[in-house]
């Protein structure tokens, strides 16, 4: 979903994963225009990730991309590859597409959704998550946020790893900022 998912690197950005790779069959954006199962996109970003022949990758999901980067780490596990953590940071999911443009607003603070953005939020409303069997750690603002703090217990009964929450400075929009520093000072090692 747009900038909110990438893959780091001793702390930086290696790809976007919310970009979605290319469709191998119509060239287009897999995730926008072609496919846009989660699922594939996921595969997919896992594959480049195994490709690129990382030893082990974080992965990083802000709001709405993290249930993509849930299914990139369930994936990139699966098909061998090594998951260093997963961090949620104010992740939400909204109850229904139909309010594309509310979670459009939630999410960049601008007016209206182009027809892509609209696509691929509901194609992760539809999308039921998978089981990951690693560790998660979840970034939760101090300030505004989309959702109920319960709201959060939905991405930890998809964890059968540890699962750690965080509070970080900022609302929703903000955070990014203040994760950078958390996300520098976590430990790999998560505690319940």
């Amino acid at each position: 979903m747009g900038a909110g998912a990438g893959l780091c690197r001793d702390g930086r950005p290696v790809r976007d994963a919310g970009a979605a790779p290319r469709d191998d069959r119509s060239g287009a954006r897999a995730g926008h225009r072609g496919d846009r199962r989660p699922a594939r996109v996921a595969a997919e970003q896992a594959r480049l990730v195994n490709a690129a022949g990382l030893p082990a990758v974080r992965l990083i999901g802000h709001g709405l991309a993290a249930t993509l980067a849930l299914e990139v780490a369930r994936s990139l596990t699966e098909a061998g590859g090594q998951v260093e953590a997963l961090v949620l940071v104010s992740p939400w999911r909204p109850a229904g597409a139909g309010a594309a443009a509310t979670a459009y607003r939630v999410e960049t603070g601008a007016a209206e959704p182009d027809e892509g953005f609209a696509a691929r939020l509901s194609a992760t409303v539809r999308h039921e998550p998978t089981l990951y069997a690693g560790d998660l750690t979840v970034l939760r603002p101090a300030g505004e946020v989309p959702y109920d703090a319960e709201e959060l217990e939905f991405w930890a009964d998809l964890c059968l790893g540890d699962v750690r929450t965080v509070e970080v400075d900022g609302d929703h929009r903000t955070v990014l900022g203040a994760a950078g520093a958390a996300l520098a000072a976590l430990d790999p090692e998560p505690a319940r």
